[in-house]
């Protein structure tokens, strides 16, 4: 008889210490939410260091054309006769940065479409070299923002 009881403890402390079905499908279903939460603010994270980068490369744009115009007295010409996508144009002005040594290589836009590129604009009335420029982009997170220089009043 004792031996009887001593296997039902036995039988009974197996099935505490094992997880029911139910149990394994609940802690499943609670780390494929957080799984999801995760991804959707990773998500925001990537477009914010994107507009990040995108401030920095106009900042190091910007830095280059005042090292430019310290060594010519202007900005880099406007061959293209207005805006300009820097990364989609195969031969382009501001090219010059990177011959001339002031930048390793052009900017470009991390998602690089139609809708996030970087634009350069010079002004249009340059003689040998020229005024004023803009070098403006989108943000992901709404508007854009530019950097310009010379007498420039207003860039997109």
């Amino acid at each position: 008889m004792l031996n009887k009881l001593n296997k039902n403890k036995m039988v009974k402390r197996r099935n505490l210490s094992a997880f029911t079905l139910i149990e394994l499908l609940v802690v499943i279903a609670i780390i494929g939410m957080l799984a999801a939460i995760v991804l959707v603010s990773l998500n925001s994270a990537r477009s914010k260091a994107r507009d990040a980068r995108r401030k920095s490369d106009l900042h190091q744009v910007q830095l280059a054309m005042e090292l430019y115009y310290d060594k010519y007295g202007g900005y880099i010409l406007d061959g293209f006769s207005g805006w300009e996508s820097p990364c989609n144009t195969t031969t382009n002005d501001i090219g010059k940065l990177v011959t001339e040594g002031f930048l390793s290589a052009i900017p470009c836009d991390p998602l690089n479409n139609a809708t996030y590129r970087y634009n350069f604009d010079p002004d249009g009335t340059c003689g040998t070299y020229c005024s004023n420029y803009c070098f403006y982009v989108t943000l992901e997170s709404g508007g854009t923002t530019g950097v310009m220089g010379g007498n420039r009043s207003t860039c997109p």
